[in-house]
């Protein structure tokens, strides 16, 4: 014997979470449909700082769950988006940017962070890393020109160009999007806060392949 002790809780967020399966199921199922902490240790009956510690093993374990599933995904077009919102009781903007499929909804990648060219790039290349062909998709962003910059070196095929001569440095790594690939921009144009007009542009790709997809989709 040696002398170990195992539980099949391990690994879980209900180990040494020192209160019941279902006050942490109550917890989870709260603070998921948008409850603040000090709501839900209301509703739950216990303290904030007992749910913080209860999501943050929870979101844990969810990411690691994810990881481990999320592979080899089969789809045929990707969305990219970002929303703002506040942490630490809205002292803390933070930007929560996600991919999805548009087919079924499912949370292919997400990050959190400022909104930026460093935000999109890992948020991108993570999800490309779970895909099947990432050479063979349709992906629909909003107008952050970040993506459009990211598009070509992410999802295109990378080939070295010629160089000029026989002499100095051969030019950069170049991209070819292939002809199975395309980058959307849905771009909405506001007064003040309100959404006034909505335009879509073709930043790569063409416009056979993006009529494909939206028949695949339901919207064509």
């Amino acid at each position: 014997m040696c002398g170990a002790e195992f539980s099949e809780l391990k690994g879980t967020p209900y180990w040494n979470a020192r209160c019941s399966q279902d006050t942490v199921d109550a917890v989870v199922e709260h603070v998921t449909h948008g409850n603040s902490f000090v709501t839900t240790g209301q509703l739950v009956g216990c303290h904030r700082t007992t749910v913080a510690r209860i999501v943050r093993a929870a979101g844990t374990h969810a990411r690691h769950l994810h990881d481990l599933n999320a592979r080899d995904l089969k789809v045929t077009s990707i969305q990219a988006d970002e929303r703002y919102g506040f942490v630490g009781r809205k002292k803390e903007s933070v930007w929560d940017a996600t991919v999805i499929d548009p087919s079924s909804k499912f949370l292919i990648q997400g990050e959190v962070g400022e909104r930026s060219a460093t935000l999109a790039q890992s948020l991108l290349v993570h999800a490309r890393e779970r895909l099947t062909d990432p050479h063979g998709l349709v992906l629909f962003t909003d107008g952050f020109l970040s993506y459009q910059t990211l598009f070509p070196e992410v999802f295109g095929r990378p080939y070295q160009p010629a160089r000029r001569g026989t002499r100095g440095r051969f030019p950069k790594t170049a991209y070819r999007i292939p002809r199975s690939s395309a980058h959307v921009r849905i771009i909405k144009e506001y007064a003040g806060k309100r959404v006034v007009k909505v335009r879509t542009e073709i930043a790569a790709g063409t416009r056979a392949r993006v009529n494909e997809e939206l028949q695949v989709l339901g919207f064509w």
